[in-house]
């Protein structure tokens, strides 16, 4: 039996999460283990809004392993639900092949485990959301919805926040990778659980999913942080030789110390002045063999230096990460997303360009 609920959102399941980096890969795969053991361990039920594989003919080998967790769900007798992405939107959803999890578009389903009613609704548009919300059942407090909504993104949204009937308690929503929460004047609360791994340079905060229970006979919703790769950021702010043998020191300590997670490979983010542009590729490239790092290099003329781990709680994003946002969903390849965000966040044209030039060369 259920004593709590657990949502996941955005996995889109695939080998390589980092366009044009493919010695980093694995991250999908482990972090929908992780969620899904930790129901198995804590007797949750599973909510995956949307965005479940990253095509609509995604390989066995992202089927396979879903499929086996979902079925020790069964196994264990813990309900496992689920709404399509735009991603993963099929006429016949990929998870009805399998006997135990529940489609719950257009369905009313009690969780008392968590205190909610829900109702699903996979993506769709504004005109088909306002009818659902125009017929909406009294019993149901919590929307279950794959959208971008006006907040988090203000220039493709499918609806606003104040747009959900007064009813409605929480949405919980997929679709914008960022996590986000946030409530209107009426007091209905917004979660974006946010992508389940990190998936950009820009944006290495640890990621979660969403678990909700009840407390003193109120819905409580937490994040539950999925450890995954470390990221270390080193700023180089001198331009002698000196100053890369110090820097090539910092990483060969930490790699020595990094935990390790999951066996993930930690990816070490080095800026370095123009001037060090050919001499830093010479020597932190050579680092990632026998170190079993992954070196990203970047120029930057930045004024801050020493090295840092990004272990920060997961939390809500303001100013550019909605830009950011929009940009990651729209740019396929990862070099022109790097390139653009930059730019929009009012970074040197010239030496973002040279740095996307020396990505690409």
């Amino acid at each position: 039996m259920s004593t709590q609920s657990a949502t996941i959102a955005d996995m889109h399941l695939r080998t390589y999460t980092w366009a044009s980096r493919p010695r980093i890969l694995g991250d999908a795969i482990h972090a929908m283990i992780y969620f899904f053991d930790y129901c198995l361990d804590n007797d949750c039920s599973a909510k995956l809004l949307g965005d479940i594989f990253h095509t609509l003919t995604p390989l066995p080998e992202f089927v396979k392993p879903l499929f086996n967790k979902i079925t020790e769900m069964q196994e264990k007798g813990l309900p496992v639900y689920y709404i399509q992405g735009n991603h993963d939107l099929n006429k016949v959803p990929w998870l009805s092949l399998h006997p135990w999890p529940i489609n719950l578009d257009g369905k009313v389903v009690e969780l008392p485990e968590s205190g909610m009613t829900v109702l699903g609704q996979q993506s769709t548009n504004h005109d088909e959301l306002m009818k659902v919300f125009d017929n909406l059942p009294e019993q149901v407090d919590t929307l279950l919805l794959h959208q971008g909504e006006e907040v988090a993104m203000p220039f493709s949204f499918e609806l606003t926040l104040d747009e959900v009937p007064p009813q409605v308690k929480n949405v919980l929503i997929g679709h914008i990778h960022n996590p986000q929460d946030y409530v209107n004047a009426v007091g209905t609360h917004l979660w974006y659980p946010g992508s389940p791994y990190v998936t950009d340079i820009s944006n290495v905060d640890p990621r979660s999913f969403l678990v909700e229970s009840v407390e003193g006979g109120e819905t409580v919703i937490r994040r539950e942080t999925i450890p995954g790769r470390s990221f270390y950021r080193l700023q180089i702010t001198g331009d002698q030789d000196q100053d890369l043998i110090d820097a090539e020191e910092i990483i060969r300590k930490t790699a020595e110390t990094d935990p390790r997670s999951n066996c993930f490979d930690p990816v070490f983010i080095i800026s370095y002045p123009p001037a060090l542009a050919e001499r830093a590729h010479q020597r932190f490239l050579a680092l990632r063999e026998p170190l079993k790092v992954y070196t990203w290099l970047k120029v930057s003329d930045g004024a801050s230096e020493g090295l840092d781990v990004s272990n920060e709680a997961p939390k809500a994003l303001e100013g550019d990460a909605n830009l950011t946002e929009i940009i990651n969903e729209n740019v396929a390849q990862e070099t022109p997303r790097e390139i653009l965000t930059q730019i929009f966040q009012g970074n040197d044209v010239g030496e973002v360009l040279r740095a996307g030039l020396e990505e690409v060369l």
